[in-house]
């Protein structure tokens, strides 16, 4: 597709596209397309693709930048035309997840609504006593969900303070991974589609693994790399088709859209916080108010 739309830009006039035409090698923008469902953005993508033609020395080193960002414009274009339904889904993944990381368990309301407390200290900022910062403080609600093998999983993204410590050789920052402390929303919105897709990688081998057991077929592997013994390796291709269909057969997103609303049932999210994923939300989410003039969607 890549090819076919630089062929069209040629036909323009585009002088980048002519200077890239027949130069497009699939290792050029294997890495864009692979890295996309991490959230790889325009300036990721143009970093990796002018690499890639730094790297082929056939491209004038003065125009690397300017071919990388028009290829990379094409080539997202592309993955977002070709992988359609895979992008409306890392979508929904991705909002899902900013709603979770923003939101507050109901128990939390009252703490929040109630009158703020006046400080001691006059030095102390009086915006630290308004509702949007209390808001802040609470959101501490880390995405969580349940592989289709039955194993929870806690996403540990949080903004942890880092103390620097001096030492005679170096600077060392230590942080406290068990003190409270607010989520990450970004990091937790972010590695969420990746993080997702992973543990049902993981619920596929272990399948594939239990089946090999079942019917006493050596198995051994490495990340995504299913290894046996040869007189097997038939046997074992198709237990890793059968699982592998039999997984993604089973309805894997509205089971994790049924647990997200069993799970964080109650929670309340406040619209100030999430102002950038309100479009994106359900016409019929609802609507609630709270003391000081602010909104929290449900």
């Amino acid at each position: 597709m890549v090819e076919e739309q630089i062929a069209k830009d040629v036909e323009k006039g585009d002088h980048y596209a002519t200077l890239l035409s027949g130069k497009i090698a699939r290792k050029v923008v294997k890495q864009t397309v692979m890295t996309t469902v991490y959230g790889v953005t325009f300036i990721g993508a143009r970093e990796q693709i002018e690499r890639q033609l730094k790297d082929r020395k056939d491209v004038p080193i003065e125009e690397c930048w300017n071919a990388a960002s028009y290829l990379a414009k094409v080539t997202l274009a592309c993955i977002g035309d070709l992988f359609s339904s895979a992008k409306e889904i890392q979508t929904w993944l991705n909002t899902c997840a900013k709603l979770v990381a923003k939101s507050i368990p109901p128990e939390r309301l009252a703490v929040i609504t109630a009158p703020p407390v006046k400080p001691k200290d006059r030095r102390m900022k009086a915006a630290s006593q308004t509702l949007f910062s209390r808001i802040r403080k609470e959101q501490m609600t880390s995405v969580i969900w349940t592989t289709p093998l039955g194993l929870p999983i806690v996403q540990p993204y949080r903004q942890e303070k880092r103390k620097q410590i001096m030492t005679s050789l170096q600077s060392v920052y230590l942080s406290d991974p068990n003190s409270p402390a607010a989520v990450n929303s970004m990091k937790q919105a972010t590695a969420f589609p990746p993080n997702f897709v992973h543990s049902l990688d993981a619920t596929h081998m272990m399948l594939t693994a239990l089946e090999c057991r079942t019917r006493n077929i050596t198995f051994a592997s490495v990340h995504d790399s299913y290894w046996t013994h040869a007189a097997a390796v038939d046997e074992m291709s198709v237990i890793i088709r059968e699982t592998f269909i039999g997984l993604h057969s089973s309805n894997v997103l509205q089971r994790l859209s049924d647990e997200f609303r069993e799970r964080y049932k109650g929670y309340k999210v406040s619209l100030a916080s999430v102002s950038g994923v309100i479009s994106k939300l359900p016409k019929n989410a609802k609507i609630h108010k709270v003391e000081e003039g602010k909104d929290v969607k449900s």
